[in-house]
C-alpha cells in the first residue's frame, strides 16, 4: 500500500474530508528515510540506496541515523555520497561499526551535512550503503543451495532487514528538528546464491 492510499484510506475511516486532510499534512511534514531494497550475492559487495523525503517547507542542514544490522547475516563495509551530494559542500561522516546493544545485531552511524549556508540537503537517493554477507550466512545459502533440487538456477535465499532510526536532524539556521518529524522505513534485503551451472554434454565434445 503506498502513500497515498494510507492516506485515503486514513480520511474514509475518519469519516470524513478533515481527518483525511489533516492526515495527509502530518505525513507530508515528516522527514521520512528509507533503506530501500536490494538483492546481495556472495561475489561482491552489495549496496542499500538511502532515500530521504524531505519537506518543501523544511531546510535541511544535516542528519544523523543509525543503521543496525545481524552481524550473522551481513558486514558493514563502506558508505558512499550519491550522485545528489556530489558538491563538495555535502560532507558524509561515518562512525566505525560497533556491537549494538540487542545482542547479535552490528550498528554503525552516519551524519550528512552541508557546510554551504545557501545550499540545503536534497531529497532522493542520497547515499549508498555496501555490505558484504557475512560466513554465517554463507554457509546458509550453501545449505540451501545444495538441498535445492537439480532443476533450481537460484537455490540459496534469505531475506533479512536492516533496522534504521534517526538520531537527529538540524536545519539551516542550527535548530532541531522535533523527533516526531523523523520517520524511517526498512525494506527487505534479498541474499541469494546462484547454484552453479553444470556444463551441457554436447558443448563439451
Amino acid at each position: 500500500m503506498n502513500l497515498k492510499s494510507i492516506i485515503l484510506l486514513g480520511g474514509l475511516l475518519g469519516g470524513g474530508t478533515l481527518h483525511g486532510a489533516a492526515f495527509q499534512d502530518a505525513a507530508m511534514s515528516q522527514v521520512r528515510l528509507t533503506t530501500q531494497t536490494t538483492i546481495g550475492d556472495p561475489t561482491a559487495a552489495f549496496s542499500v540506496p538511502v532515500y530521504v523525503e524531505i519537506p518543501s517547507n523544511l531546510n535541511l542542514k544535516s542528519f544523523t541515523f543509525n543503521v543496525k544490522y545481524s552481524k550473522d547475516a551481513m558486514v558493514f563495509e563502506k558508505a558512499e555520497k550519491g550522485f545528489l551530494l556530489e558538491a563538495p559542500e555535502f560532507v558524509l561522516k561515518l562512525e566505525p561499526s560497533k556491537p549494538a546493544a540487542q545482542e547479535g545485531f552490528q550498528e554503525v552511524q552516519i551524519t550528512i551535512s552541508s557546510s554551504a549556508a545557501d545550499k540545503p540537503m536534497p531529497q532522493g537517493s542520497l547515499l549508498s550503503l555496501y555490505f558484504t554477507i557475512a560466513p554465517k550466512m554463507l554457509e546458509e545459502l550453501e545449505k540451501k543451495t545444495k538441498a535445492a533440487p537439480d532443476t533450481a538456477t537460484e537455490s540459496g535465499r534469505s531475506t533479512v532487514t536492516l533496522q534504521s532510526s534517526f538520531k537527529e536532524a538540524k536545519t539551516m539556521d542550527g535548530k532541531p528538528v522535533p523527533p516526531e518529524r523523523l520517520t524511517t522505513a526498512d525494506e527487505p534485503l534479498n541474499l541469494f546464491k546462484i547454484k552453479p551451472v553444470q556444463p551441457c554434454f554436447f558443448y563439451m565434445h
